[in-house]
């Protein structure tokens, strides 16, 4: 056989190759589609049950008539403007037991949970001064209101407790202001007095809100995939005890102290008003405070779309792999000579076992449908291989080859952190071993020589 041809093989066996890895990528896009729709499904069942929740302490605002002056043709022009000052908590504790489970719709599971949670805090003197009200201007005390942040109401489930001091509150879902929350629940401040009479209503709240004020909420919510807290007091704390195996601690802050069990995880946060970058009273809606949430997100160890995507990443090294293999049986044990569509057939098989393996995982998981897809592929090669190669036992060996292929793969796929690790030291290792199993072949003469240096036979 000629010089070139070999290389003209190879050639055409790259091409081959990367067509097929092209058409992997039609995988990996069936991937996405199924990985959106799961997502529109878990969207659906949330949008019934309750989105990832977020709550926090008690704000007070309180609404005043801002003067603002500007020039026009050279002309003082005079506007009042309605605005709200705000003032947040010195103290917020929450107590918040979590109680997580999977709900099914159709082939896919929802996680969701029950959140009862139990917050006290303490309201400071409210001075509209302080939080930047200009002096003089007119504050709408009978107007004041506290509002408590939750950002799906839908989930609300009951309201057990919901008072300053002993009083108390008149709830509403609608926010009057919504400078700093957008939903969540509102009560005006109750005082006594005539409701007629503004200026009655006025210097009682005013009077009312001059001392620090205790306030107490319990609730439960129904929520899914993450409970988020808001570091609203100058000192935050949240104990929080759930039951769900993997929790995900995120947000802006960690728990200073947290244990994970095998089915439950308890955790606690203290944050303080040093840690976030807004003050504790202000005007207007030009402070982030939702931007600064912390919690727990409930975490599904990698799932069957993300291993599965992973694994077509990998396609064109198992393409090659199977190819090189099957060369070399051609080159170094003259096996029977191997057409370009016998390659492609069998590097098809291939790429068709990740749409296999997706399909299954969905019913069955992906363990399971890992072991039946590639364990069919595996056969379907083997049987092809001893037709292809018309050697029972260069296909045995390629059969085996790419089952312990496949089996790295899977402990590859499982590892999380180590994945990038372990799969670069194993195409190394299949680097490293393809150099050595070819090392005395003479690639211009395609004969194999042996360790003596005789001259092999000619192919």
């Amino acid at each position: 056989m000629s010089a070139e041809r070999p290389g003209i093989k190879l050639f055409i066996l790259l091409l081959i190759a990367i067509v097929l890895w092209l058409g992997s990528l039609f995988a990996l896009s069936v991937v996405h589609e199924r990985e959106q729709h799961h997502e529109g499904v878990i969207e659906e069942v949330s949008g019934h049950w309750g989105k990832s929740q977020t709550t926090g302490g008690l704000l007070f605002s309180v609404p005043y008539l801002d003067k603002v002056t500007r020039e026009v043709d050279d002309e003082v022009q005079v506007d009042y403007v309605r605005r709200s000052a705000h003032f947040l908590p010195q103290e917020v504790s929450l107590d918040v037991s979590l109680s997580a489970e999977k709900r099914s719709r159709g082939i896919y599971d929802v996680v969701v949970y029950n959140a009862e949670v139990g917050m006290q805090g303490v309201l400071p003197p409210i001075d509209p001064l302080q939080a930047g009200v200009p002096e003089g201007a007119t504050v709408y005390w009978e107007d004041a209101f506290v509002s408590l942040a939750i950002s799906d109401v839908r989930g609300i489930i009951e309201v057990q407790e919901f008072a300053l001091d002993d009083d108390a509150l008149e709830l509403s879902s609608n926010i009057p202001v919504t400078d700093v929350f957008a939903t969540g629940l509102s009560a005006p401040v109750p005082v006594s007095g005539d409701p007629r009479d503004e200026i009655e209503m006025r210097t009682a709240t005013r009077e009312r809100m001059a001392t620090p004020t205790r306030f107490s909420v319990r609730l439960g919510l129904n929520g899914s995939d993450s409970i988020q807290f808001l570091p609203l007091g100058e000192e935050t704390h949240v104990t929080m005890q759930g039951l769900w195996s993997a929790p995900s601690f995120s947000g802006n802050f960690l728990p200073d102290e947290r244990e994970v069990n095998n089915g439950d995880f308890t955790a606690y946060w203290r944050v303080l008003h040093l840690n976030r970058n807004y003050a504790q009273q202000f005007v207007g809606a030009d402070q982030k405070v939702l931007a600064s949430s912390f919690g727990v997100k409930l975490f599904q160890p990698v799932d069957y779309y993300t291993k599965t995507e992973r694994m077509v990443k990998y396609a064109f090294f198992f393409i090659i792999f199977a190819f090189v293999f099957v060369f070399l049986a051609e080159v170094r044990a003259h096996a029977h000579r191997v057409h370009p569509i016998q390659y492609f057939l069998m590097g098809s098989a291939l790429v068709v076992e990740y749409t296999l393996q997706l399909s299954l995982s969905e019913y069955i998981g992906f363990d399971w449908a890992y072991l039946v897809s590639s364990a069919t592929i595996i056969a379907i090669l083997f049987g092809y291989g001893v037709s292809m190669l018309r050697d029972r036992r260069h296909s045995a060996f390629f059969s085996a080859a790419l089952a312990l292929f496949y089996g790295y793969m899977y402990i590859v796929l499982s590892l999380e952190d180590l994945a990038l690790l372990a799969g670069s030291i194993g195409l190394l290792c299949i680097l490293a071993a393809l150099m050595w199993f070819t090392r005395s072949i003479d690639w211009y003469r395609y004969a194999v020589r042996d360790n003596a240096g005789e001259a092999g036979d000619s192919a």
